[in-house]
């Protein structure tokens, strides 16, 4: 499939529409963007924009890291954790809108329209702090390209450089894909860890040696496992393609921390918001397997066109793109309500 053909991609009322001669252009069919879903102990004044700045949740641990050795915790109140390589901290949550704010009012902050619409509300009007649903400060902050994510890491580093907190070799950055992949673990799908251990028997013994897996046993999520296209989406139209049997309670994007964290302590590495990565997207990335169930992912651009995205949205229910290994992809300036980003601290050495 080559840049010049047209592929649409049906996500739970979402349709992408991909061209080489245009950027992509989302569309939302079906809801109105400022409606809101949420949960019982979120409550409309908490949304408000004279919320408190810090709201983040306590991390819950699917199984604690060793008492926090190594964790580190920044100027904005981030904390990075090795997950697990110690020279590569990880925040063990998106950025927030309250980390963001405080970039944006330093440097006087201010995107062009996102190249992202919904049928019943102009791009101009939708921004990182108007996405068109609540958020407070403590939620991931959204419609933020490749390249904003870079900036606010180049900014952070100057910042906490100059303030004396970092090191000359020391900078944050966007992960790389292969540090993502190290942090999700090796787990199917971003909760495996939460399930019990498989029970072993002939039948999945040689199911495990030929590669196959039954993704029976995986569904539906178990309760907390992120924040995915949960059936809350039927309280707005019983057409949205959700996951069967599992809700999170959040329409949209949920607070930093809300869901179990994995063994390294970061929250979120599923669900909630697509992180990007520092790499350009190459259809070799996907296995063969997920090319089967997704084709359009092959369409790379050549391998300098696209910078690749991790984890899956709020958005998402499909089981092929909910999978750790799944990649996605888009172009660098774009910017979208489920698109968000994570940091990490690259450590270095004084010899580098």
């Amino acid at each position: 499939m080559n840049l010049k053909s047209i592929v649409f991609y049906a996500e739970k009322g979402r349709i992408m529409k991909r061209s080489g001669a245009a950027f992509p252009v989302l569309l939302a069919l079906g809801w109105g963007a400022n409606q809101a879903f949420l949960r019982a102990d979120e409550t409309p004044a908490a949304t408000a924009s004279n919320a408190p700045a810090s709201l983040a949740a306590p991390v819950r641990l699917s199984s604690p890291p060793d008492a926090g050795r190594g964790w580190r915790t920044n100027s904005l109140g981030m904390v990075f954790a090795p997950a697990p390589n110690p020279q590569v901290l990880f925040s063990i949550w998106e950025t927030r809108v309250q980390d963001f704010a405080v970039f944006a009012a330093a440097v006087n902050f201010t995107a062009p329209d996102p190249i992202a619409v919904r049928s019943d509300v102009r791009s101009s009007e939708r921004d990182w702090r108007h996405p068109g649903f609540p958020q407070n400060p403590a939620h991931p902050v959204v419609f933020v390209s490749w390249e904003d994510a870079r900036r606010f890491c180049e900014w952070l580093t100057q910042k906490e450089q100059a303030a004396g907190r970092l090191e000359t070799h020391q900078r944050y950055r966007l992960p790389t894909d292969a540090e993502w992949s190290q942090a999700a673990g090796a787990g199917k799908y971003p909760w495996s860890e939460m399930l019990p251990p498989r029970a072993i028997s002939v039948s999945n013994a040689a199911a495990t040696r030929s590669g196959a897996d039954d993704d029976r046993r995986f569904f539906p999520p178990p309760a907390g496992a992120g924040n995915y296209a949960g059936t809350e989406f039927r309280a707005l139209d019983t057409s949205f393609r959700s996951l069967k049997g599992y809700t999170d309670g959040y329409l949209q994007t949920s607070p930093a921390g809300h869901f179990t964290a994995n063994r390294h302590g970061l929250c979120d590495l599923g669900g909630n918001v697509w992180e990007w990565c520092e790499d350009w997207y190459h259809k070799e990335m996907l296995t063969k397997e997920l090319e089967s169930k997704l084709p359009f992912y092959n369409e790379d651009g050549g391998g300098k066109t696209f910078r690749v995205l991790r984890g899956a949205s709020w958005l998402d229910s499909n089981p092929a793109i909910l999978r750790s290994d799944c990649r996605f992809f888009e172009f660098p300036d774009l910017r979208n309500d489920n698109i968000g980003f994570r940091v990490v601290l690259d450590c270095g050495s004084l010899q580098k």
